[in-house]
């Protein structure tokens, strides 16, 4: 195993591409590498990962190949010029954001509350967390992502933190240290508006969360491939979050639709008669503290 592997390295060097893996215990000859381009080769897999969420080109709607690899071409450079955007504003933005490695990513589907109309559509959730900051990356996809119905994007790329982002379309994050009643709630609109409040327990002793520099969200619509939303927030300020104990989350979604109907969406639904992102045996997600 370990010759073949050095073949295949070595036939990637031969057209002057440098290979970034770092050594296993089986390979007997050493190479160069670099461990912190390795650490960023989760933007490239991704990025990929984005590409293969479109149903057209998941599902090669495209007969010849030659369209299907310009269509995937052409979808690629999109993501593309989205992440290189991102990580412009991200790394050149002193106010908000410094680029860090998150130590910790889970990726998850969220689920409809069974037995109510909903879209023929599919939600994924991405959220990453290092000892200061919680990435939250929304995807939606589907047949019937088209019939979203959106609120008009704020000016100002930070948003506005504003109330009722729930009353539309609107993904949240609820955030508690393990086994604790207190716990954090995440608003983010497609929008760019956002919310944040703090709870004592259950529903109850509802405040506004510290106060906070507004997260960038980089939104990507693109009807017929799809919505992404991506917004990061700084937790350091929130001391009901200790940044060494592990947290438990509940992923959600309202979902408006153009004919004005709703659908709601979660990791979890524990009570069978409504909706409620709020209920404790929701926070199904367990993410660890970085290492």
């Amino acid at each position: 195993m370990a010759c073949g592997v050095h073949m295949k390295l070595d036939h990637v060097e031969a057209t002057g591409t440098r290979p970034i893996i770092p050594k296993r215990s089986q390979m007997t000859r050493a190479r160069d590498f670099d461990p912190e381009k390795y650490k960023r080769r989760n933007m490239i897999e991704r990025s990929i990962g984005k590409l293969k969420q479109l149903r057209r080109i998941a599902t090669r709607y495209d007969r010849l190949s030659e369209s299907c690899l310009a269509c995937a071409s052409t979808c690629f450079a999109g993501i593309l010029v989205l992440n290189v955007a991102t990580a412009w504003l991200f790394g050149h933005d002193g106010r908000r954001y410094r680029r860090r490695a998150m130590v910790i990513c889970l990726q998850t589907k969220l689920i409809p509350f069974p037995g109510l109309p909903r879209p023929d559509i599919r939600i994924m959730a991405n959220v990453q967390r290092d000892e200061r900051d919680l990435l939250l990356n929304y995807y939606v996809g589907g047949r019937d992502a088209d019939t979203i119905q959106l609120p008009e994007r704020h000016p100002d790329p930070y948003g506005a933190r504003r109330d009722g982002l729930w009353l539309q379309t609107c993904f949240e994050a609820f955030v508690r240290r393990a086994a604790d009643p207190a716990y954090c709630e995440i608003n983010i609109s497609p929008s760019g508006d956002w919310a944040g409040y703090l709870f004592d327990r259950y529903r109850e002793g509802r405040r506004a969360a510290p106060p906070i520099d507004g997260p960038y969200s980089a939104i990507w619509v693109e009807r017929g491939l799809g919505i992404e939303i991506q917004a990061t927030y700084d937790m350091s300020v929130v001391e009901e979050l200790p940044p060494n104990e592990p947290w438990q989350l509940n992923l959600a979604a309202v979902i408006e639709t153009l004919d004005g109907a709703k659908s709601w969406w979660a990791l979890a639904h524990p009570d069978p008669a409504k909706p409620d992102f709020h209920h404790p045996d929701s926070f199904a997600l367990t993410l660890p503290p970085p290492a």
